[in-house]
């Protein structure tokens, strides 16, 4: 766990990640999940998609409970919207066809759970992450207008260009990790 999450003040705190494909959150803020959980967060993720891009909304699924539970143990609240994943934009896009009653939908879902940090992809290059970040900024900025006291910690990331259209480089350096990992584990070795 990072240091800086030892500090007092991200204990307890309820964490919502706002994503809109099952594995998204690992893309995204798969670090985070596991650091916060570690400092005992009530955390949900929040799919805007039901992820069945190619037939494989349950199987994504599956993987995406398992994973969370690897990363943050079996605390983790998994909700969804699922509005239709759609990767072409040739043809209506589901999502962005729904814009008024997706973002009501986060509306409600921000006021009734006050979230007291706040994960959500940010521009990548895809139609349903473009949707689900300009629909969280603008429920989130409806909330805030209503809740003059309501002043979440928000993070915005790349899903896909930090992790999944990253440097492949986990095997390149021989022996399962990286170089850079290798040296990490000799210099806490060295420091504890």
């Amino acid at each position: 766990m990072n240091s800086f999450f030892e500090n007092r003040f991200f204990r307890h705190k309820s964490v919502l990640v706002i994503i809109p494909h099952m594995d998204d959150e690992i893309n995204a803020a798969g670090s985070m999940i596991h650091s916060l959980a570690g400092m005992e967060c009530h955390i949900t993720v929040l799919y805007t998609t039901d992820g069945n891009d190619f037939g494989k909304g349950r199987q994504r699924a599956g993987e995406a409970e398992r994973a969370l539970s690897v990363l943050a143990g079996r605390g983790v609240e998994i909700k969804g919207l699922n509005y239709k994943s759609q990767a072409r934009v040739g043809k209506e896009h589901e999502l962005f066809s729904k814009r008024g009653e997706a973002v009501g939908e986060l509306i409600r879902y921000l006021r009734e759970q006050c979230p007291e940090i706040i994960f959500c992809c940010d521009m990548d290059a895809h139609p349903d992450h473009l949707c689900t970040s300009l629909f969280f900024e603008e429920a989130l900025g409806e909330v805030l207008r209503e809740r003059k006291g309501y002043s979440p910690l928000v993070y915005k990331g790349f899903a896909y260009e930090t992790a999944y259209f990253a440097t492949d480089d986990f095997f390149e350096w021989g022996g399962g990790f990286s170089i850079t990992y290798q040296k990490e584990v000799a210099f806490w070795q060295r420091h504890q």
